[in-house]
């Protein structure tokens, strides 16, 4: 569960990040 948690993790938060505010992520 120890690698599913950073691989799930970082990989939504990313996206998310970007399809919420792009113009802020870059």
């Amino acid at each position: 569960m120890e690698s599913k948690t950073p691989h799930t993790h970082p990989h939504p938060l990313k996206h998310l990040a970007v399809t919420h505010q792009p113009i802020s992520f870059s």
